[in-house]
């Protein structure tokens, strides 16, 4: 296998970069995912050893042009932030790689991320592995190696003062209050980024606000919750495909179940 590896390796030294390549291991079966970025394509290889045999896939993608747009998911990893108030944009996030059929998970730059080309676009999907409210500390890096500008950079992430199932999409602005969007705008040193918020309402009296946001969806909230994620993947999509303007006028118009 690891002759097959370094072939690879070899053949496309000059764009791969370690942090293109993530190897993991159970029992027998080992997999090597790399992926490079190149001026017109996106290249995916799939490097699987099985006993004695290696199978290589080989996913060569065409895009648009030149430039990158990268589509950020908020939230906090581990398994007890799943399905909560605060973590929507990672799941959004989850369902946008699941239509595309891009895998996120390279860990780059303190994120876990995936490439592939969505509506002509090339894109990179990232999930900061940093935790909510240092969230700037893997997006700006990634934006500065890939040199993509903060206009395209499409954050998603949760927002307590829209009402449950509503989304609004800005093109710029302030955090208004959001600690990962705060720490985004401090890394990047701009706020120009657009942002697509998805409502899930404010904490009940009795429950304070930390509290509310680290809670799991349950029961119909846990429905329309999905529903409110589907539709903010598809704005995602339309962003891609139609630009800002387009998500602002279809998708800010949206509310109830987002179905």
């Amino acid at each position: 296998m690891s002759s097959v590896f370094h072939l690879f390796a070899a053949l496309f030294g000059r764009i791969l970069k370690p942090q293109n390549i993530i190897a993991a291991q159970s029992g027998k079966i080992k997999v090597f995912d790399i992926e490079m970025c190149v001026p017109r394509y996106i290249f995916c290889f799939h490097l699987q050893h099985c006993h004695s045999y290696a199978i290589v896939v080989l996913q060569l993608t065409a895009a648009k042009g030149n430039a990158m747009k990268m589509i950020v998911g908020l939230g906090n990893p581990g398994r007890k932030y799943e399905k909560t108030r605060h973590n929507v944009g990672w799941e959004a996030l989850d369902k946008v790689a699941d239509a595309a059929g891009i895998r996120v998970n390279i860990n780059r730059y303190h994120g876990l991320t995936g490439m592939g080309v969505i509506a002509g676009e090339k894109v990179i999907l990232v999930k900061p592995l940093t935790y909510m409210n240092l969230s700037g500390t893997c997006v700006q890096p990634l934006a500065a190696y890939y040199k993509i500008p903060p206009e395209d950079i499409l954050v998603l992430c949760d927002d307590v003062n829209l009402p449950f199932g509503r989304l609004r999409f800005r093109k710029s602005g302030s955090a208004g209050g959001h600690n990962g969007l705060k720490d985004i705008i401090l890394r990047l040193g701009s706020d120009g980024f657009p942002r697509l918020r998805l409502g899930v309402g404010g904490p009940p009296e009795g429950i304070d606000l930390i509290s509310h946001v680290l809670m799991p969806f349950i029961g119909e909230d846990a429905v329309q919750a999905e529903a409110l994620e589907k539709t903010a993947s598809e704005a995602v999509l339309c962003f891609l495909k139609e630009g800002p303007d387009k998500v602002m006028n279809e998708y800010n118009k949206k509310s109830g179940t987002c179905g």
